[in-house]
């Protein structure tokens, strides 16, 4: 609870090597004493929610200011901070259930489902690909030098000591068949229209010989790279990074190309980018974002970058909640919309009525309660005045 209070959140479970601490890297608080329940929603991001100890004084519903732009009573507030705490303390309230035992229940119901899946996934990896074929992704630049190197299980570089950049471009696909148990390389898929019924095996090497096309050979120069191109035209992968994408679900659903992306280049070198470590190393996590960050260069890079900011002054939930046009920072009825003279519409830097600038003080004052309250949990970095088409608010900043 302490880490998780701390100021940015840090999410810390109990420490691998003594249970009894937690996984803080440097501050290792009683786990005992210390421990929080914490409900994990695993989306397009990992999200946490705490649920407080319900007590005689809580009340069943939902606090109005943590919804919009986050409650300053924080855990002094007798009212729920999210749906899920509002669930189980109904839960609780009816139930007269533990913390605990809700634990123990979950446990229970997710290693049950995780069974479930597991006989799903297993299912799922036997039928992908030709049934008669092994299939297996590997570095291209090791395979050239005759080695078989798979991605890292990050998916960020390969396997082998000179650890190349796992893009691309840089892997290739190998099968193996029942007969011939030998690796064989096979190339992408001819992209021609229309595609043939069915593939041919090339002539010359048919015959035994090395294929003279100066080109793109579009007949197959063996058996296992027919038997693969029918598979994809039968199954409409239309190319390899298809291919790698669904033999990947297959192998370990949930890991994607999206997983591949979450780093970039800065000055030549590799920025691993939030949530690449998410699960291993207890570090600083953005509520609003629902992304750990494992160092102080990925949490700088993460709260200065644009999405990170827009998100600090806009969410999906506050879309539904203006009728009119966002303030333009000149809060002042146009005189000429009065007069019924203005010819500028939306693109007028005025207010066009009293009910359009009493929604823009409203609005303004709700963005700046945002933005205090993202200053007060640091996901803004002290020094950083440069929000884009909200700086206007920092004029009443002091």
């Amino acid at each position: 609870m302490v880490c998780f209070d701390h100021k940015p959140r840090i999410i810390s479970k109990t420490n691998k090597d003594d249970p009894s601490l937690c996984s803080h890297p440097v501050t290792k608080h009683d786990f005992e004493t210390h421990k929080c329940l914490v409900h994990i929603l695993k989306d397009n991001t990992v999200r946490y929610s705490k649920i407080r100890p319900l007590s005689p004084q809580s009340q069943l519903d939902l606090c109005r200011h943590e919804v919009r732009y986050g409650c300053v009573r924080e855990d002094d507030c007798f009212y729920a901070h999210s749906l899920i705490e509002l669930k189980v303390w109904m839960m609780q309230h009816e139930l007269g259930i533990t913390h605990e035992s809700i634990v123990q229940e979950a446990n229970k119901y997710w290693n049950a489902t995780a069974s479930l899946q597991g006989a799903q996934f297993s299912n799922a990896q036997r039928r992908f690909g030709p049934p008669n074929l092994k299939m297996m992704f590997v570095c291209g630049q090791c395979w050239r030098n005759g080695q078989l190197s798979e991605a890292d299980k990050n998916k960020k570089y390969c396997t082998a000591k000179a650890r190349h950049t796992w893009a691309k471009d840089k892997r290739v696909v190998l099968v193996s068949s029942h007969e011939r148990k030998k690796w064989t390389t096979v190339r992408p898929r001819p992209s021609k229209k229309p595609i043939p019924a069915q593939f041919e095996i090339c002539m010359h090497v048919t015959a035994g010989k090395k294929c003279q096309y100066i080109g793109n050979c579009t007949f197959a120069h063996s058996v296992e790279e027919r038997d693969l191109w029918t598979y994809m035209k039968e199954n409409n992968i239309p190319d390899m990074d298809q291919l790698y994408e669904q033999w990947l679900q297959s192998q370990k659903p949930g890991w994607g190309e999206e997983m591949s992306n979450n780093s970039f280049r800065e000055n030549g070198k590799q920025i691993h980018m939030p949530t690449d470590y998410a699960e291993e190393v207890a570090g600083n996590h953005c509520w609003l974002c629902g992304k750990n960050c494992n160092s102080e260069k990925q949490w700088q890079q993460h709260i200065t970058s644009e999405k990170h900011k827009e998100r600090v002054f806009n969410s999906e939930d506050d879309q539904n909640c203006w009728q009119y046009r966002f303030p333009t920072g000149t809060f002042k009825v146009c005189e000429r919309f009065l007069k019924g003279t203005c010819t500028e519409d939306d693109s007028c830097k005025l207010a066009h009525g009293e009910q359009e600038l009493k929604e823009w003080m409203e609005r303004r004052e709700f963005l700046l309660m945002k933005l205090a309250k993202a200053r007060k949990d640091h996901l803004i970095a002290p020094n950083d005045n440069d929000f884009g088409k909200y700086s206007f608010l920092l004029k009443d900043i002091k």
